[in-house]
């Protein structure tokens, strides 16, 4: 049997990468809005909800262009609101940007370099944390890769790709705008392979067409919309006060992203590159991770570091006396991975349980406040507000408030424990990670 096995992986390597990838990424889709990137979850099912019932895409702020919001109100004219089939899309796009990575190992390198490439990224711990989470960014990562690929067919085999290099960086530009930064490096590539200058406007053409009636119809309808932003110009660097609620997870974003930029220049220092295409792979990197530098604002904005990374290490592992070192870094990454999955149910929250029960047990004109609005807003289907320290300056008369054990550091940091303490009476602990607190008057009658 064990033969067997061995003998399929070796015959069958892309399939047992997308096979074992897809049982790793399917764990946990089913659970509800919990601890990791809830409020991004609710964000997104609250835009489609909105969208699904009669409302508009133009009625929230800009945060991004469109095309993943409106992708999922797509799904849920086949299947509903439904956060597990939401999340296997998301598992698809993954899959999706797995298999482009191989496909691009192939173009670049040899069969070794595509294994290589594509299992490192498929495996890697964050990119199992994000296969399963509705954001948008493992969709942008996966039209970034299939741009870049398409841009590399277009020059190695033919120049009709460049077709499809063009309608996929719209669409790219059309689902998230920093994005589109792949430009960089694309351009970069075309430059150095003196590619004719028709392709390139063939290329910038055909992006452009991509997202045009999107804006047209913006600027028709509704062109206040596209002035709006989901953050204030004090947090463009990523040190304003778009954490100040959470000013320990801040300054890790900013660790992470110093130490992965200085890391990522000495290792391409220490492995020169020695042909364009691994140039350009190190650009395409250093694009995005120096984006994530100036903006070191969530640690998922590194994802489109991961594809061409691994891609340049896999052509520098291609080769046979390398192959040891790639086995023990994709068995790391491995252990790691499957370590994350099985601690899910010891620290995961269920938010969900902890709204039924307010909703359940307490007045329709409570309060709410909250360390994570977005989804308590969603399974209430009442407007909540963010707990901070203006909780000292309100009424309180039928006020709920909702926290995490985890959001107990911060809480503490920003001294808001302390008022909760002493004006606030503990209603509720879910599992001893979620503690409900009431007004006094709530409990009023209560045994």
């Amino acid at each position: 049997m064990k033969e067997k096995i061995l003998d399929f992986i070796k015959k069958h390597p892309l399939t047992t990468i997308l096979l074992t990838a897809t049982l790793l990424y399917i764990i946990w889709t089913w659970l509800p809005l919990g601890l990791i990137h809830s409020w991004n979850e609710a964000y997104y099912l609250q835009r489609v909800t909105h969208i699904t019932q009669g409302g508009s895409y133009l009625d929230w702020r800009f945060d991004n262009p469109p095309l993943f919001v409106y992708t999922l109100t797509a799904l849920s004219k086949i299947f509903g609101i439904n956060e597990t089939i939401f999340r296997l899309f998301i598992v698809f796009c993954t899959l999706t940007t797995t298999l482009t990575i191989y496909q691009i190992g192939l173009l670049l390198g040899n069969k070794k370099t595509a294994i290589i490439s594509s299992s490192l990224f498929a495996f890697f711990p964050m990119t199992i944390l994000f296969s399963k989470i509705i954001q948008i960014d493992m969709f942008a990562v996966m039209l970034i890769t299939a741009t870049f690929y398409f841009t590399l067919l277009a020059v190695k085999k033919e120049e009709k790709y460049f077709i499809l290099a063009g309608i996929f960086l719209g669409l790219t530009a059309l689902t998230k705008l920093p994005a589109a930064l792949i430009f960089l490096p694309i351009i970069y590539y075309l430059f150095y392979k003196k590619t004719e200058i028709k392709h390139l406007i063939t290329l910038i053409i055909t992006a452009t067409l991509v997202p045009l009636p999107w804006i047209i119809h913006v600027l028709l309808t509704k062109p206040s919309f596209l002035k709006t932003g989901a953050t204030s110009s004090s947090n463009f660097f990523g040190l304003g006060n778009m954490h100040s609620n959470a000013p320990i997870y801040q300054l890790t974003m900013i660790l992470l992203a110093i130490i992965v930029t200085i890391s990522l220049i000495l290792y391409f220092w220490k492995h020169k590159p020695k042909s364009i295409e691994q140039k350009t792979l190190i650009f395409y990197t250093m694009t995005f991770t120096f984006f994530f530098l100036i903006l070191p604002n969530h640690e998922y904005y590194l994802l489109p570091v991961l594809p061409p990374l691994f891609i340049y290490i896999g052509l520098k592992y291609k080769k046979k006396e390398k192959w040891k070192k790639y086995k023990k870094i994709l068995i790391l990454f491995l252990i790691i991975s499957i370590a994350i999955l099985a601690a899910r149910p010891f620290y995961e929250i269920n938010w969900e349980e902890a709204t039924n029960y307010v909703k359940e047990n307490y007045p329709e004109d409570v309060t709410i406040y909250s360390t994570n609005p977005r989804v308590t807003t969603y399974y209430t289907q009442k407007e909540t507000i963010l707990l901070t320290k203006t909780i000292n300056n309100t009424s309180e008369n039928n006020t709920i408030l909702m926290f995490t054990n985890y959001d107990k550091v911060n809480l503490e940091n920003l001294n808001i424990m302390q008022i909760i303490k002493e004006k606030f009476i503990l209603l509720k602990k879910i599992d001893n990670k979620i503690f409900i607190y009431g007004s006094k008057n709530l409990t009023q009658g209560e045994t």
